[in-house]
């Protein structure tokens, strides 16, 4: 293309000669002047745009482009010229299939594209080209111009509005809750959800009005006055009410609002629907059973409470008020010994303290001195939802009266051991009489010897001796008071009862023993040792009805860890003694056993 060509494309209104130089020669110099008016015009018009406009010839070379183009492309508008468009652009080695100005060209029409630039520095533009063919004297164009416009910040907020729409959807869709919009109370838009709720479809709802949810007409007025009052007050308002189901079906719903605009409530109100059948239900069914164990818990006769994990009351039954003559908040708050004992630390042998240190249950016999009370204490922990620790239960039974009465049935059974013991020492006493009867005898005949009495009459002394102790033993046995104790080996003890209770049973029956000599010393009182030892030989004969069988009685050294001594609280691990009777027998019913085991519990 020649220069003269270049110059008719740049400005075709202004006459171009053969040197491509303006030619104002043959014109008035006034034309001249308003040519040139309005060739500055528009270049001005041209320069000023926010449009890129570029003018490219035929063989798509860059005659010229404005301002706006370089701003497009962070790039001198000069420095395109006479450049390929395609290489400049888009940065591409041929013409771009989708390039406007080819169609124009062909067509002679204008046309337009969005298509992708990139810039100098690499990043991408998003444009809007439109192409006009540059007509000249034939009818073939010579070129084209484009008029580009920067449309990326319109495409990101467009893109931006399709995403957000999308997660709006999306959240409406996956709600677990109904959402609406109303316009004076009427349905203009629902989500499914509310159809699943409502069992109307989405077409069925739409446009109707809200008052087809409400089973009567006062609860949808109820509803829509509160919900406005608190949008008034609050700016939102929520309100739970009962909906009638397409099928009949009342339900709980919590409906809560937020208009659209504030100050313009006809623009709508949206809401969410929460379907609360059940949790009303729960929550009813929930109240019920707290109520069931409230009157559970105050019904019992014992001593409740529960307390944290520093020992301070949190709720205490009935029976724990009456007791103790205060009243609920009297109580609460307070630690159990402060409540129960009026001391600063915890009581000795407390249960509590050790259900603290591990975790399980425990329970004691613990003594009222002021009160003049004994009571059966026991603790419990109480795990939360995650298995966390989280309470103590403590529970005191008044145990005076059951201490009283095991006292007299321990007196009672030892009344009935020594009634087994009578018959051995009946036996034994013959033995010692006849001892006494045969030296005292032996002793006179050899009077006028006394160097020879002298040894038949210790042999009396060692008798009578012998039978002074066992009536001071039966005395001791079955007299009531407190126990002595003292320091002394089990296995005589042990030796000495097996040799009374030989002589009150049949000879069919076999005592085997297995008594270890070395087992140790004990302190304990040797009368209850002895009264434990010849109940459980009662029993073990009682088991044998045929008067035939073995009874083994062992008295052996144990070494006990801390684990065998799991439950029994304020015992460490180290030496034991243990004593052991059983027999060939068909043994007891459990319910004798377990009577039989309480009652040398204490022991």
């Amino acid at each position: 293309m020649t220069e003269h060509d270049k110059m008719k494309l740049i400005n075709p209104i202004l006459p171009v000669s053969p040197n491509g130089k303006l030619n104002f020669c043959k014109k008035p110099k006034k034309e001249k002047n308003t040519i040139q008016n309005i060739e500055s015009l528009y270049r001005t018009l041209v320069e000023n745009i926010d449009l890129g406009v570029t003018l490219i010839d035929e063989d798509h070379n860059i005659i010229m482009t404005n301002s706006a183009v370089g701003r497009l492309v962070n790039k001198a508008p000069s420095l395109f010229t006479g450049k390929k468009c395609y290489k400049e652009f888009e940065k591409r080695e041929q013409v771009c299939p989708h390039c406007p100005g080819v169609i124009a060209m062909k067509t002679g029409l204008p046309q337009e594209v969005i298509t992708e630039g990139v810039r100098d520095d690499g990043s991408k533009i998003s444009v809007k080209v439109k192409a006009f063919p540059l007509m000249q004297d034939t009818i073939q164009p010579k070129g084209f111009i484009e008029i580009v416009e920067d449309i990326t910040e319109q495409l990101e907020n467009k893109q931006l509005l399709e995403e957000r729409e999308y997660l709006l959807n999306s959240i409406f869709r996956s709600a677990p809750v109904g959402i609406g919009l109303v316009k004076d109370r009427i349905l203009t838009w629902s989500n499914d959800r509310l159809s699943e709720i409502t069992g109307y479809s989405e077409e069925e709802l739409k446009g109707q009005s809200a008052r087809m949810l409400y089973p009567s007409d006062d609860e949808y007025e109820y509803v829509g006055q509160e919900k406005y009052r608190q949008i008034e007050q609050y700016g939102t308002g929520s309100v739970e009410t009962k909906w009638q189901k397409k099928d009949g079906t009342l339900i709980d719903v919590l409906i809560n609002s937020t208009p659209l605009d504030i100050q313009n409530l006809s623009a709508g109100v949206t809401f969410t629907a929460l379907d609360i059948t059940d949790r009303k239900k729960h929550q009813t069914e929930l109240k019920k059973a707290k109520g069931e164990w409230e009157r559970s818990f105050d019904a019992i006769n014992d001593i409740v409470t529960i307390q944290d994990k520093e020992m301070r009351v949190v709720k205490a039954n009935k029976a724990t008020c009456r007791f103790l003559k205060k009243d609920f908040d009297d109580i609460l708050g307070m630690h159990c010994y402060e409540l129960f004992r009026g001391i600063k630390e915890p009581c000795n042998s407390c249960p509590l303290t050790a259900t603290l240190q591990d975790y399980q249950n425990h329970s004691s016999i613990i003594e009222h001195s002021n009160l003049g009370r004994i009571f059966h204490v026991s603790s419990s922990p109480v795990y939360d939802e995650n298995g966390e620790f989280e309470h103590l239960i403590h529970v005191a039974k008044d145990f005076t009266k059951r201490k009283k009465m095991e006292e007299e049935l321990f007196q009672a059974h030892k009344m009935e051991a020594i009634g087994t013991l009578a018959g051995g020492i009946a036996h034994d006493f013959n033995n010692i009489l006849s001892a006494v009867i045969g030296y005292t005898e032996l002793a006179a005949l050899n009077i006028q010897e006394p160097h020879k009495a002298e040894s038949d009459i210790n042999e009396v002394l060692k008798a009578g001796h012998r039978a002074r102790n066992l009536v001071k033993q039966i005395l001791s046995f079955s007299r009531k008071g407190e126990s002595k104790l003292e320091s002394f080996e089990p296995y005589l003890i042990v030796k000495e009862t097996l040799k009374l209770l030989r002589a009150s049973i049949p000879t069919t029956i076999k005592i085997q023993e297995e008594i270890d000599i070395n087992s140790g010393i004990v302190t304990a009182d040797p009368t209850n040792i002895q009264q434990i030892l010849m109940n459980l030989c009662t029993n073990a004969l009682h088991a044998m009805e045929t008067e035939q069988g073995v009874l083994r009685v062992s008295l052996s050294r144990k070494e006990l860890s801390q684990k065998d001594l799991a439950g029994h609280f304020g015992v460490s691990s180290g030496s034991f003694i243990e004593l052991s009777v059983s027999d060939s027998g068909h043994g007891i019913k459990k319910a004798s056993s377990d009577k039989s085991v309480g009652d040398f519990r204490n022991w």
